[in-house]
């Protein structure tokens, strides 16, 4: 388990721009999902710590464009592009889905680990 520095524990409890233009509670179980995959982390320095915290930061801002991009009819084929395009591991959904149904079954994957180096 990553130690949790007080920067590693900032970067995870302020991640403003999940709480966005959607409901406190839905911006809560993502900051809740952040924080649990969060302390799986592997011990490593603080600098892929960091990284990694902002890989799962993107993660769940893609995950929650999603969300409001499936439930808009006219916009779903780009909720269709974005989930192929991140390759996300969850199911599609066969029709419209509640806003938890969408957020249930996007965070049960777990996400891609990116190829990128953090310097």
């Amino acid at each position: 388990m990553a130690t949790l520095t007080p920067a590693i524990i900032r970067l995870i409890t302020a991640p403003e721009a999940l709480g966005r233009g959607v409901e406190d509670s839905v911006s809560r179980v993502l900051v809740e999902w952040l924080e649990s995959e969060c302390l799986q982390l592997p011990e490593a320095n603080e600098a892929e710590v960091l990284g990694r915290i902002r890989e799962l930061q993107l993660h769940a801002r893609g995950v929650l464009r999603f969300c409001q991009l499936w439930n808009d009819p006219a916009t779903r084929a780009g909720a269709v592009q974005l989930w192929a395009t991140e390759r996300w591991g969850f199911r599609l959904p066969t029709g419209p889905a509640t806003l938890w149904e969408l957020l249930e079954r996007a965070t049960s994957c777990r996400p891609r680990r990116s190829k990128m180096k953090v310097a």
